[in-house]
């Protein structure tokens, strides 16, 4: 949407005009070495640049060509000159936004701060929109302490809806709306509107994310939702999440001790090499898949897939040691079971090569027969025939 703003032969030649920010960022000005900040100002196309009143120049420096008769801001910010020969853009407005903490002296109809602000555009982040036309007729508008952190102008109208944001909001879904963090009364089709406003993707499993005033009213305004009607409500410190469920280290571990009796054939508790974190995922039903399991010596590594009602939720590398692991070394007598389909049989053997449980190791019976198995248990060899 453009306005037009037409100059009047009355006041002079050059174009004047009003635009105001409707969102939490300032318009910044120059007055000598003070850099001075309002939401409102009636602006003159001078050959300086763009000037309030009392002379201070808008910045950054936007020039009008000479002849200039008409000026045009969108909402954006772009400023436009339409001038006998044709039409020219000045450039675009650059919005100052400020900590909602910030302190702000007020001077006159500007207010003046020693914090730095982040520097953006109209319609980006929190910053608002640009309008032309004035919300008081000559009166600037600026922050005001009197107000519980509410926007100035909310002062001005009755509000049709009432916003209050929880202070913790766990939800289900991958999108974020305002509905489902926040209390909503009022208008009925104003409610529903502002239900169904879009605050992005949920953070992941197991964050938070912070919810604050200049947030809501950004994403209202993105809506296109008049935010002067609408009183907001936003606790210190409220954060929305997502419902999630904890799988605990030993809930992991466990899964990991029966993988190796199934893989290798004996029992063992497994201990944590370093830290193992709990993992946060999705409610439903939680099963720990072993992907990958490798086992040296007395260490145990690999991959476990955590899956949510069958689908993969999270997958964790893994370090164990296994403290208890049982070693054969060359020269020890073991017991060798050879199996078969059909019998098993055990005789005495001597070990010709070293190995802890889960691993091949090589035995000689004493009629000077070689065998290679595992050592499934102290002392146990077994052959599969």
């Amino acid at each position: 949407m453009i306005a037009s703003i037409l100059a009047t032969l009355a006041t002079g030649p050059l174009p004047t005009f009003t635009v105001r920010v409707e969102g939490d960022g300032f318009l910044r000005f120059a007055k000598g070495s003070q850099m001075l900040y309002a939401r409102q100002a009636k602006l003159t196309a001078t050959a300086q640049g763009l000037t309030a009143a009392d002379g201070s120049m808008l910045i950054p420096r936007l020039v009008a060509p000479a002849g200039t008769t008409k000026i045009d801001v969108s909402m954006d910010g772009t400023i436009t000159a339409e001038f006998p020969q044709g039409k020219k853009q000045m450039g675009r407005l650059v919005i100052a936004v400020f900590d909602s903490k910030t302190g702000f002296n007020h001077v006159g109809n500007y207010v003046t701060t020693t914090a730095k602000p982040t520097l953006t555009n109209p319609g980006e982040w929190v910053a608002g929109v640009i309008r032309t036309t004035p919300l008081m007729a000559t009166k600037a508008v600026s922050p005001d302490k009197t107000l519980p952190k509410v926007e100035a102008a909310q002062k001005f109208l009755t509000p049709k809806a009432e916003v209050i944001v929880n202070i913790n909001s766990a939800i289900e879904g991958e999108q974020i709306l305002l509905g489902s963090i926040a209390k909503i009364e009022g208008d009925s089709d104003l409610k529903d509107k502002l239900s169904s406003v879009d605050f992005g993707k949920a953070p992941i499993y197991g964050s938070k994310r912070g919810l604050t005033l200049l947030h809501v009213r950004a994403n209202i305004l993105a809506a296109k939702i008049d935010i002067r009607s609408i009183k907001i409500v936003v606790p210190e410190g409220a954060y929305v999440e997502r419902k999630s469920q904890k799988v605990e280290p030993s809930t992991i571990a466990d899964a990991v001790s029966q993988a190796i009796k199934t893989k290798y054939g004996f029992e063992t508790k497994v201990k944590e090499k370093g830290r193992q974190n709990t993992v946060v995922v999705p409610l439903g039903v939680v099963t720990v898949d072993i992907a990958q399991l490798n086992l040296n010596n007395t260490d145990i590594t690999g991959v476990i897939d955590i899956a949510v009602d069958g689908k993969i939720a999270s997958s964790v590398r893994i370090s164990y040691e296994l403290p208890t692991l049982t070693m054969v070394k060359r020269g020890d007598v073991v017991r060798l079971r050879l199996v078969s389909n059909f019998a098993k049989v055990e005789v005495t053997a001597k070990a010709t090569s070293n190995g802890y449980l889960g691993q091949a190791i090589t035995v000689e019976t004493d009629n000077k027969t070689s065998h290679t198995g595992m050592l499934i248990g102290p002392n146990l060899v077994e052959v599969k025939l």
